[in-house]
């Protein structure tokens, strides 16, 4: 079981632990405040607690883990993983780059267009 039971406040309204990922890689059941990162990237897979008996709920739950559940989670958890390699950051980050250049090329600004473009070409 791992934990992540950050205090909720302006020092942590924007961090981005880098540890939940490392949990995720360890393929053990994960429990978080809501922090905003681990919400927004990685909620699909964590189960998110406010407060001690939240916590408890969520602790019984991941011990009570169905093994069809438990494979969905690991599925889910390779997927996000996947994407968060070295390899595959090097490769968002290098379509960006060529998005923005090729941007630069047609008018020296992008547009709303050409930002969309470089959304896409990262696959957000």
């Amino acid at each position: 079981m791992c934990l992540l039971p950050f205090a909720r406040t302006a020092a942590t309204r924007f961090i981005s632990p880098t540890k939940t990922l490392e949990y995720m890689a360890a393929h053990k059941p994960i429990i978080s405040t809501p922090i905003a990162d681990v919400v927004e990237s990685y909620g699909a897979v964590v189960r998110l607690a406010t407060g001690a008996a939240e916590f408890v709920a969520a602790l019984d739950a991941a011990l009570n883990e169905s093994p069809q559940a438990r494979a969905a989670r690991l599925a889910t958890e390779r997927r996000l993983l996947a994407r968060s390699t070295w390899d595959a950051i090097a490769t968002a980050m290098d379509a960006r780059m060529q998005a923005a250049e090729g941007a630069k090329r047609l008018g020296g600004h992008q547009s709303a267009t050409g930002r969309t473009a470089l959304m896409d070409a990262a696959g957000d």
